[in-house]
């Protein structure tokens, strides 16, 4: 799998559950109550667009066959100043503001949120470190600084950058060593991971310090990524449904919610399940497993798109049900194109997303509503 085909499962896997994000359990159960009922959607939303974005910032940052890391991060903010005069939908608070304070040139950008906006993009961070072989002496020092600063450029907030951060260090190390074929020495693994992962944070001390990121919360790294849940549940085999009934905190108003630790967690362990059957089932059902992580309610497309991040850099060659509908996208340099057509996909998403809710009215003016509040909240700060 090339890395254009690795962003085209990310954008299909999008299209297959952006139709659900915000939805209850009950009504994604009436749209769709079966992984063979799914259909991809007409359009993809910012988790697409983002993934992509961060990973051609850091493509064209590239000199001597390193990367620069400052270059990376300015490449990247220019980004979001194309993205966001594209109009598009389905972005949070935090990332709408910082795209509005960057495209204004603000000298500071990021908004203390721990929304999804950052975790949904990170992996293609991954990918590319693995994917290209740019393991120079000074690799993970560059991933650790492309990583928070790709965060903070949106989401200037402590847990969003351990989150962030937790998810690229599990991409790249299921990616060298992804054959695990027991639960013990996956749970031996993820200590390790943990151990890499407060190293990481220890040497971004200064860089933190720098943006005005600190925890403000009495949370470890350990509570943020919820590893002794998410260890707990791996060891004794609980469901997706029973590890959301024993562990509320993750699961918020009976669904998955738009912050990066309840999405983290829960795709997290939806993979490292899936990294045990591995070696029990020869054909791993790729489209079940995101059904069963969005069939959960709330954030389903990014939860999903995480996932997918996470799943398709440790399995490059699997072949997913999804590989049908890539038949329609044009498998060429030309998909970056097509894929940054954003001012059409959005006006595709927004008019589809209406389309799909016709059946439940109250959800279309819950959507409303909402927007409405976001709008003046958005108003409020750059005031």
């Amino acid at each position: 799998m090339n890395d254009i085909e690795y962003l085209q499962r990310i954008a299909m896997t999008d299209r297959y559950f952006v139709r659900y994000e915000g939805l209850p359990q009950k009504s994604i159960a009436k749209l769709c109550n079966t992984p063979k009922n799914l259909k991809p959607f007409n359009a993809y939303s910012d988790d697409t667009q983002l993934s992509i974005r961060t990973y051609r910032a850091i493509q064209h940052s590239v000199e001597a066959g390193s990367v620069n890391t400052d270059k990376a991060l300015l490449n990247f903010k220019r980004e979001l100043k194309y993205w966001i005069c594209g109009l598009p939908t389905h972005l949070g608070k935090a990332t709408a503001v910082s795209c509005l304070k960057n495209l204004l040139g603000y000298k500071s950008s990021g908004y203390d949120s721990a929304g999804n906006g950052a975790l949904m993009r990170v992996g293609t961070i991954a990918r590319f470190f693995t994917k290209n072989d740019l393991y120079d002496s000074d690799a993970a020092n560059k991933i650790r600084i492309l990583t928070i600063e790709n965060t903070v450029s949106t989401h200037r907030n402590y847990e969003a950058c351990v989150t962030s951060l937790w998810h690229v260090i599990l991409c790249i190390s299921f990616k060298k060593s992804h054959f695990y074929h027991t639960r013990s020495t996956i749970l031996t693994e993820l200590s390790k991971l943990l151990n890499l992962l407060e190293q990481f944070i220890l040497s971004s001390e200064d860089l933190l310090k720098a943006y005005k990121v600190k925890n403000q919360g009495e949370k470890t790294i350990s509570d943020i990524v919820g590893f002794k849940e998410t260890c707990d549940a791996l060891s004794k085999g609980l469901t997706l449904n029973e590890f959301s009934k024993l562990n509320a905190k993750f699961y918020r108003n009976d669904q998955i919610s738009g912050y990066c630790i309840d999405t983290g967690v829960f795709a997290t362990l939806k993979f490292l399940q899936t990294c045990v059957e591995s070696s029990e089932v020869k054909d791993l059902n790729f489209l079940k497993s995101c059904f069963e992580l969005t069939a959960l309610g709330g954030d389903t497309d990014t939860v999903a798109v995480v996932y997918a991040h996470l799943f398709f850099n440790a399995y490059p060659l699997y072949i997913c049900l999804c590989d049908g509908a890539l038949q329609t996208m044009r498998k060429n340099v030309d998909f970056y194109n097509e894929l940054n057509s954003d001012f059409l996909n959005n006006l595709g998403l927004l008019f589809n997303t209406f389309h799909c809710l016709k059946t439940i009215p109250k959800n279309v003016w819950l959507i409303l509503k909402m927007s409405a509040i976001r709008i003046k909240d958005i108003i409020g700060v750059l005031e």
